[in-house]
């Protein structure tokens, strides 16, 4: 498969800048934000997201992290409410109305790959379209 497309590199004042002005932001963690313990900074984000009126919410994936469960668990360590950790099913059809999404420490089960290429190998697999 050749990969296409463009990147588009930025910076965190730019990060900032976006997530200020948005009305929706939706948080895709992985097994990275685990990994590095990101739970505690994204918590601190959501608490501060939300204080300014913006409707914040996490997607998380069936399998996201090293067994099933573990970053509603992760987030919910760090107070995350229940309220806005939402199943893929659930939220997968809010993405084209977001303005922003912060995919952190995830690559998968959020690869676009798993839906357009058979050679894949996670083709087939139900993924957050996040894209």
């Amino acid at each position: 498969m050749e990969v296409t497309g463009t990147h588009t590199e930025t910076s965190v004042e730019a990060v900032a800048e976006l997530l200020a002005n948005a009305k929706s932001v939706i948080v895709v963690p992985g097994y990275g934000l685990a990994v590095a313990q990101g739970q505690y900074i994204m918590g601190e984000v959501a608490r501060l997201l939300i204080s300014k009126g913006i409707k914040f919410r996490f997607a998380i994936h069936p399998v996201a992290g090293r067994m099933p469960g573990q970053l509603n668990v992760l987030l919910a360590e760090v107070g995350i409410p229940y309220d806005i950790v939402e199943e893929m099913e659930e939220i997968n059809h809010d993405f084209p109305s977001t303005d922003v999404c912060l995919v952190v420490g995830a690559n998968d089960i959020v690869n676009s790959s798993a839906e357009d290429d058979e050679n894949s190998p996670i083709y087939g697999m139900p993924v957050i379209r996040c894209w």
